[in-house]
């Protein structure tokens, strides 16, 4: 039977015990849940063919009641009202701005977003897959071409001999660090580049890359000739997607990356935290490789949230959902709005 109130047509005699609000992937299952558990419960969206979808689909023959309005939902509770507002939750970015605020080192989250970042720059990692060596074997430990700034490995190497005896290990292993010193310091600095170049596009600021290098070398802090190499890598292209791209950074990290590696894995086997060194290392693995393990974790993540993932057989952009279980309904994260 049905009965109107204040203009609401209802159904007479069916009551929920409880309501749930917003028919996200999180919404659906806790509704389908209490339902399981014996709860008869009241379900409204903002989006109304979301109401419609659930109750036509999984909801369909259940002890769930769909609800097209607030007066509606409100109506087919049962007194004293209880309901559920599902809330969409903080982004993991939003915790990195809290923890640097904090001061609290949300490492793995922070490292997590960025891994994130990386993935999806998927052009860019194609591109340096062709310019970097695939095989880490290959990687030369003395930087021949790097120029003046490992003028400091023949001081480092005197002092060394001096005080070691001529000790060769001892030579080898500071000219090892400094190697891979010299290549986190590049690695660093094409991030920072690529910051600004990202915020330029962002707030339309038209960047001069080179000269932005070459402002620095008039302050007091950071004066390396170091910085005359970013200029002329920019003028050589004044497009260039990162700052290991160019050429000549490219061609020294080519030959530096097995001294960071071998740096960062004797620190990790003494039980030395590097995380700069670590940090640096991550990057320009994840960087160079055209196949990153996001792949998985996006089938992982639409398995458990329906947050949907792409294919690498179809153009970027274009999103899919699979119904991993057989009984998960086609509801994506990208399907709804509470």
């Amino acid at each position: 039977m049905f009965h109107n109130i204040i203009g609401i047509t209802i159904i007479e005699n069916k009551k929920a015990s409880i309501g749930v609000v917003g028919l996200t992937v999180m919404g659906e299952n806790l509704v389908l849940n209490m339902e399981r558990n014996g709860f008869t419960v009241a379900v409204f969206n903002r989006t109304v063919s979301s109401v419609d979808n659930f109750a036509q689909g999984r909801e369909k023959n259940k002890n769930i009641i769909p609800a097209h309005s607030l007066e509606e939902f409100v109506a087919y509770i049962e007194r004293p009202r209880c309901v559920m507002l599902m809330i969409k939750a903080g982004s993991a970015v939003d915790s990195m701005i809290n923890a640097l605020e904090a001061g609290v080192p949300l490492t793995l989250v922070t490292e997590s977003v960025f891994a994130r970042c990386l993935s999806a720059d998927k052009e860019k990692r194609e591109e340096c897959e062709k310019i970097f060596s695939s095989n880490i074997g290959a990687g030369q430990t003395a930087l021949e071409k790097a120029g003046s700034a490992f003028a400091v490995q023949e001081v480092a190497k005197q002092a060394v001999d001096k005080t070691a005896g001529n000790d060769g290990f001892n030579a080898a292993a500071i000219k090892k660090l400094h190697d891979a010193l010299y290549a986190a310091k590049i690695i660093s600095y094409a991030q920072g580049f690529e910051l600004m170049q990202k915020a330029g596009v962002q707030y339309d600021w038209q960047l001069d890359l080179g000269n932005i290098a070459m402002l620095w070398r008039g302050g007091c802090i950071i004066r390396s000739v170091f910085l005359q190499k970013i200029k002329d890598a920019y003028e050589r292209k004044e497009d260039l997607k990162n700052l290991v791209m160019d050429p000549y950074f490219s061609d020294i990290l080519n030959k530096a990356h097995m001294s960071l590696r071998e740096t960062v894995s004797s620190a990790a086997m003494s039980g030395i935290p590097v995380p700069s060194l670590s940090a640096a290392l991550s990057w320009f693995d994840g960087i160079r490789c055209n196949d990153l393990p996001a792949n998985l974790l996006q089938a992982q993540r639409d398995y458990f949230g329906a947050h949907t993932y792409e294919r690498k057989d179809k153009k970027r952009g274009e999103f899919f959902h699979t119904d991993w279980t057989g009984h998960g309904g086609n509801t994506s994260s990208t399907t709804y709005n509470i």
